[in-house]
């Protein structure tokens, strides 16, 4: 069911399309195992979430955790159960009952949105750090809105794509933005239990008072993702985003600003979200009308 993009790329080692024999039957265990203990759960009372039951059927999904884990069976069993807990369990409520208006405060902020895709297809995610304040919001709502652009960039994906780009715009950025715990949560949430899931993360207009805090942030993060992290210029970021697919106050031709509404207010004003603009639904309602179309008729 897939449509035909620019930059469509053969699958890398140990995705989907290029497994080993092994690797096949590693997965094939994993999701065995996994709906061994999901039966038993079940079985106790448990009920799943539509989404629960539409990540049980993602073999992408499972594969995120073996190769996380290095392809430890046992690792990546004892991780996707832990993850699965984890989403039942967070903040009480559960990770797929956060919603919008939990974490309104955080998203008025502008510092982190998503727009559009880069030269690979992959959703760019804008984060800023200038717009954070340690002391204005609750840590319990950073922690939410953390999981929710989280788990909406993981609905952003076009089919074939299993990643992000993040542009790190560091402009403005002084040491009052600078907050070590949060950090030291975002890796965690995200390396524990989203594994797999940055593509490339580019930084961009660092200041020099930022060199310091990063020699101790990188040590926190797992060496293979501190691969994918590239500090570049500006000018740079051309070579990893059309021109018409970038900002224009990163040196591309959309115009597009960021600007939040509340659930509440928009219902006067008709303001859309990003997330609900053309170029995030346009194609997902394409895929659905070309499945729909491949679909047996009775």
């Amino acid at each position: 069911i897939f449509i035909c993009f620019r930059h469509m790329e053969a699958p890398k080692p140990g995705f989907l399309g290029n497994l080993t024999p092994e690797q096949e039957n590693m997965l094939e265990e994993l999701k065995k195992r996994v709906a061994e203990y999901t039966e038993k759960r079940v079985a106790e009372g448990m009920e799943l979430t539509e989404v629960q039951k539409e990540l049980l059927e993602m073999d992408s999904m499972y594969l995120r955790f073996l190769r996380g884990r290095k392809w430890d069976l046992e690792a990546s069993y004892n991780s996707y159960i832990e993850t699965a807990e984890w989403r039942r369990n967070f903040q009480g409520i559960g990770v797929d009952n956060i919603d919008e208006t939990m974490i309104e405060n955080e998203l008025k902020t502008g510092k982190c949105f998503m727009y559009k895709y880069d030269k690979r297809n992959r959703t760019i995610i804008y984060v800023r750090p200038r717009f954070h304040d340690p002391n204005q919001n609750t840590t319990e709502e950073m922690d939410r809105f953390l999981v929710w652009m989280t788990e909406l960039g993981r609905k952003m994906l076009r089919p074939g794509v299993e990643t992000g780009l993040v542009i790190y715009d560091m402009n403005g950025f002084g040491l009052s933005n600078m907050d070590y715990t949060q950090v030291k949560t975002q890796i965690r949430i995200l390396e524990s239990y989203y594994p797999e899931s940055m593509g490339l993360t580019l930084i961009v207009n660092s200041p020099w008072l930022f060199s310091a805090c990063w020699r101790l942030i990188k040590g926190w993060i797992d060496p293979v993702a501190a691969e994918k992290i590239k500090f570049i210029s500006q000018a740079e970021l051309t070579q990893y985003v059309d021109p018409d697919n970038l900002l224009k106050d990163y040196g591309g031709n959309d115009p597009y600003q960021f600007t939040y509404e509340t659930v509440e207010e928009r219902k006067a004003t008709g303001y859309i979200p990003p997330w609900e603009m053309s170029w995030a639904t346009e194609w997902r309602q394409e895929e659905k009308a070309k499945a729909e179309a491949d679909s047996p008729t009775e």
